[in-house]
């Protein structure tokens, strides 16, 4: 999504189709029925090229893609989709694969 030319052609409405075939299975939009008025845990796991997202200790999503773990690429991102929304006591580290 956030690579150079794929991000460019979002702002030219007629290159919508390119653009989508190009982020096919690089993104992922899983739904989640989350209480406004409750604090919520949500832990965000990366390793190598996947991405598992787990809401009260519930497995909530997973994506497997290259970008996941390209060298720049920050490891998560926050947002409330347009919503209102509080976030709190967030840790943020980087830990070893668990050897097998």
């Amino acid at each position: 999504n956030m690579r150079n030319d794929i991000y460019e052609m979002s702002k030219d409405p007629s290159r919508k189709a390119e653009r989508t075939k190009l982020l096919t299975g690089r993104q992922v939009t899983y739904p989640a029925k989350v209480e406004p008025a409750r604090w919520h845990t949500l832990v965000v796991e990366t390793t190598g090229e996947e991405m598992r997202v787990t809401l009260d200790g519930n497995p909530a999503a997973y994506l497997k893609s290259s970008g996941i773990g390209h060298a720049t690429k920050s490891k998560i991102e926050l947002g409330t989709g347009g919503k209102n929304g509080f976030f709190d006591d967030i840790k943020v580290w980087d830990a070893e694969p668990m050897k097998k």
